[in-house]
């Protein structure tokens, strides 16, 4: 099973987990193939990776050095958040803004992909 970010994901691999959003409504079940609309509709509920089957060293290192600068992007927003988490609505406010961050890096890491 790999972890694989959205900008990765290619047609016809196979989940290796259901997909859920942030609702906990399941989107795609567990073996379904991967087609051009459903990764679509990922991107469009925000998902930043799903598990696909299979094995790969390089895939997964690519993963790991996308996973650190997701996660320091998002400690530096919650950071900025730090002393207004009482707040329901901050709470949400800095959900969101975790959710573009990460969208933002993704695209950019696309983009610079597509142009290699």
């Amino acid at each position: 099973m790999i972890k694989c970010n959205l900008n990765e994901l290619k047609q016809g691999m196979i989940l290796a987990k259901e997909v859920c959003n942030f609702q906990n409504v399941l989107l795609l079940k567990k073996g379904s193939e991967l087609k051009r609309e459903n990764i679509r509709i990922l991107k469009c509920w925000g998902i930043a990776h799903v598990y696909i089957e299979g094995e790969d060293k390089e895939h997964h290192e690519a993963y790991l050095e996308n996973d650190y600068e997701i996660k320091k992007r998002a400690k530096k927003i919650s950071d900025k958040f730090s002393g207004v988490l009482d707040n329901k609505i901050m709470v949400e406010i800095l959900r969101i803004a975790e959710k573009q961050a990460v969208k933002r890096y993704l695209k950019k890491k696309t983009q610079q992909n597509e142009i290699s």
